[in-house]
């Protein structure tokens, strides 16, 4: 069973389909910022702080083979790469950082209206395209994915001539997901999403704290 203190609280509106949260959530982030990014959201969340309020990790708690840091892969040279992208982010306000500590606040703080992560599963995961699917297909449970929507949320070129390749790759990622039970690339005649990968994730656990992450609003899959 999944620990409840491992998960981390993220707006539900950067699950929106092209929504201005989203995409500024997201951003153009490397694999490593964006892993960094939902730890700092999740270390200032267990902390109880405030909005604007400073706190800073340090970087030797994060040793435990238990901490999101270790579970990151990110080295030390990584890590301080990712500070360096996050030094301009919307959400993230780094202050100061170095070898031992980072000083940060959230400029957001999210209290309402929000779904619960548990971020160890998204950890050893090495592309960024791949946690950005996870978390959709995990948020919505039966998501279909229009396909122009997929080509600029994962950052593929979506002229004509690499479409077919591109697709494949799309669902080849998809596949290698290990919640997902079945990916179809779809064309329907008639309807709002003429092309969409229609993906279904594995039934979850009853028991299990996955069911947490649950949620019904059907608005958000539109």
């Amino acid at each position: 069973m999944n620990n409840i203190n491992n998960y981390t609280p993220l707006s539900k509106n950067i699950f929106k389909n092209g929504s201005k949260e989203q995409y500024a959530f997201f951003g153009e982030l490397s694999t490593h910022s964006l892993k960094l990014k939902l730890i700092l959201i999740s270390d200032y969340y267990k902390r109880n702080s405030k909005p604007n309020e400073l706190i800073t990790v340090k970087l030797k708690g994060h040793s435990s083979k238990n901490s999101l840091l270790f579970n990151s892969r990110l080295s030390i040279s990584k890590l301080l790469e990712a500070l360096d992208e996050l030094k301009s982010d919307n959400i993230i306000d780094i202050k100061s950082y170095d070898n031992s500590d980072i000083t940060y606040s959230l400029k957001e703080y999210w209290l309402d209206n929000v779904a619960y992560v548990d971020l160890v599963y998204l950890m050893p995961f090495k592309s960024t395209r791949k946690i950005k699917l996870y978390l959709l297909i995990d948020y919505y449970n039966n998501y279909n994915m229009p396909l122009y929507f997929a080509f600029n949320f994962l950052d593929y070129n979506n002229l004509k001539s690499a479409r077919k390749d591109n697709i494949k790759s799309i669902k080849n990622i998809i596949k290698s997901i290990d919640i997902v039970e079945s990916v179809k690339y779809i064309y329907k005649e008639n309807v709002g999403l003429n092309y969409f990968f229609e993906i279904k994730r594995k039934k979850k656990l009853v028991n299990n704290f996955d069911k947490i992450f649950t949620i019904t609003d059907k608005d958000f899959n539109k």
